[in-house]
């Protein structure tokens, strides 16, 4: 079983937990207030898969390095709950495009982690899981951790380029390290327009001839 496989075993349970509820809750028409708990379990799950997995292998180089995932997860996870409760309170319609995208992510990531356990060996239903889980919190946060990925693989093998000693696993580092932090701020992002859409308010303009 590989490391990550091993981490996000917990992340998961607890993930699974949060998110089962949402389905009754939003067919019960609770409205808005079902779809801010099913935003915030998908982003504390995204979240803290973005973060477990973007800062995963920089803490293997830390002197603690479980303190240092601990910290990272929950940290993307918290920072994922704010910004999906409010998501899912303000605008229902853009939670459920994050809800499609991450079964889809989570459909490739399982396809993936299946494809992988039949050619390697030492490939487990653990890291099975743990792909899935991944493709689920990329997934429902495709632009940012896309852009943030792009980001920082160049910037990973721009520095490999002039700093041999990075290797292609600093590189990597850095890939990873871009998309937690993408998909992170894609999350802020819409939260934070949600909270200020200005379509929200009612605005009425006359002109008398």
């Amino acid at each position: 079983m590989t490391p990550l496989g091993r981490s996000v075993l917990p992340v998961l349970v607890v993930g699974t937990v949060l998110l089962a509820p949402y389905g009754a809750l939003a067919q019960s028409g609770n409205g808005s207030t079902g779809a801010a708990f099913g935003g915030a379990a998908l982003g504390a799950l995204s979240g803290s898969m973005l973060a477990l997995s973007g800062g995963l292998e920089a803490c293997n180089r830390t002197l603690y390095p479980a303190r240092c995932s601990r910290i990272t997860t929950v940290t993307g996870a918290v920072v994922g709950l704010v910004a999906g409760a409010v998501i899912g309170w303000e605008n229902r319609s853009a939670l459920d495009d994050r809800l499609e995208n991450a079964a889809f992510g989570t459909a490739l990531g399982a396809a993936g982690g299946v494809a992988l356990k039949l050619g390697l060996q030492h490939y487990g239903w653990p890291d099975v899981a743990a792909t899935s889980a991944l493709g689920l919190a990329v997934g429902a946060s495709v632009k940012g951790a896309s852009i943030g990925l792009a980001a920082g693989a160049a910037t990973g093998l721009l520095l490999w380029r002039f700093h041999p000693r990075v290797g292609p696993g600093g590189a990597a580092v850095w890939g990873l390290a871009g998309m937690a932090v993408g998909g992170l701020a894609d999350w802020v992002a819409e939260a934070v327009e949600g909270g200020s859409d200005m379509n929200g308010i009612p605005m009425q303009f006359s002109v008398s001839w």
